[in-house]
């Protein structure tokens, strides 16, 4: 073939690359040296369309194939229900390997027979990684570090916090990274961070103050937006001012908090570029967490343009200020043109259509569907056309359990329009 083809329900392609037929029984060969091979118990799922899979079946039965081999065929193959149909290939889905669960792999979904959880190699694991956090290599030390955050140690955060006062900075600054991943240690990184003599591990700890979002995180990060710290993070790069980086990680947070601290420095009188810069920044950071923005380029602005914004925000929070944060988030979704009465399953799809507006708009509106679906994928990673279709699909399949309409149909992605001709 020259390139994946999809077959229809007979089995066939035909088209501009020629005719193609599905070779069953080549197929089903194939399909029966993965199940009967040494290790089958490996196997979680093959993915493939359900007509492929009818076929397969009935070429096996009509040949006489084992019946318990046909059983745990059929209970392998099937056609997943959230994606496309799989009608020009087979995906095999394995679980972890013992070598995997020591690297930190987690196996999600269906347990089939023969599944092996190789719990014992990950406390194996562990356990020499613990031990090695005091080793006098710190190579060794920085290697134990990383292996307890791929293995989600929550156990090791107290070791983790000593860590980050190692006298080699990498492995300060991974052990900061490793807490904010397991979720722990807020108030030691704020402390650490405060302190910290190595710019690269000061970044480190304060991306890892943003991931965790808490109390004591955003304490740490507005006590830095306060200081006017410059850190010199590679020595290739000219030095930029902490409070960048702090802005970065507040603006993620969905946290009020902030938002007085960044008016306050957004309002303050700017003429240099640097200035400009910092204030650019924190309007982005403002963007993320009110979901309003009156400026678009602060370095490219006028006198008088940043003068109107400088206005309009302190209009805006002596106006809002006492206010939800789900509602300014409402209040900015209706100013570039989604209006919606709540953040509720009632307004999923007015959602879907700001995730292709400005980017804060983009970033709150995928922010708020994660919450109303309890679902959490990294959608905001991706494109906007992307995230955009994701959504549509992901709630298109589950629409009445949140209350909302059904999906207009120009939206629709599993009952798409006909395209209009010309």
């Amino acid at each position: 073939m020259p390139d994946l083809l999809p077959l229809d329900r007979q089995g066939r392609y035909e088209g501009e690359h020629g005719v193609f037929v599905f070779d069953v029984p080549r197929n089903w060969a194939l399909i029966q040296g993965l199940v009967e091979a040494a290790g089958a118990g490996a196997l979680q799922y093959i993915f493939v369309a359900d007509w492929l899979r009818d076929m397969l079946l009935e070429h096996a039965r009509s040949q006489g194939a084992d019946a318990a081999l046909i059983a745990t065929a059929s209970r392998l193959m099937m056609q997943p229900r959230a994606t496309l149909a799989h009608n020009d290939h087979f995906h095999l889905r394995l679980y972890c390997s013992a070598h995997d669960i020591a690297s930190g792999c987690k196996n999600t979904g269906r347990i089939q027979p023969g599944f092996s959880a190789h719990s014992a190699a990950r406390t194996k694991a562990i356990t020499r990684a613990r031990a090695a956090l005091k080793h006098e290599d710190a190579d060794i030390r920085l290697a134990s570090v990383h292996r307890l955050a791929l293995l989600k140690d929550s156990g090791a955060a107290r070791a983790l916090e000593d860590r980050l006062e190692d006298e080699d900075a990498r492995v300060r600054a991974a052990s900061a990274r490793a807490l904010g991943e397991l979720g722990q240690g807020s108030k030691a990184i704020g402390e650490a961070m405060l302190a910290e003599v190595s710019a690269r591990a000061q970044a480190e700890m304060i991306v890892a103050l943003g991931e965790r979002g808490d109390r004591d995180a955003t304490n740490a990060l507005l006590a830095l937006l306060g200081s006017a710290r410059m850190i010199q993070v590679d020595e290739q790069a000219q030095p930029i001012d902490a409070r960048l980086l702090a802005m970065d990680a507040l603006a993620g947070m969905e946290d009020e908090r902030p938002v007085g601290a960044l008016i306050a420095l957004i309002t303050t009188p700017t003429h240099s570029l640097e200035q400009r810069a910092l204030l650019e920044r924190a309007s982005r950071a403002l963007g993320m967490l009110t979901n309003h923005r009156f400026l678009q380029d602060w370095e490219l602005a006028s006198e008088a343009q940043i003068a109107l914004a400088q206005q309009q925000w302190t209009q805006w929070w002596g106006e809002q200020r006492r206010k939800p944060r789900t509602e300014w988030l409402r209040l900015g979704f209706e100013r570039a043109g989604f209006a919606m009465r709540s953040l509720s399953g009632r307004s999923i799809w007015a959602l879907c259509r700001a995730i292709e507006g400005e980017a804060h708009i983009s970033f709150n509106a995928q922010r708020v569907l994660m919450k109303i679906g309890k679902h959490y994928p990294a959608s905001l990673t991706w494109s906007r056309r992307d995230a955009y279709y994701y959504w549509r699909r992901w709630y298109e399949r589950r629409y009445r359990r949140f209350k909302a309409p059904k999906i207009p149909p120009e939206m629709s992605v599993l009952n798409p329009l006909p395209k209009k001709t010309p």
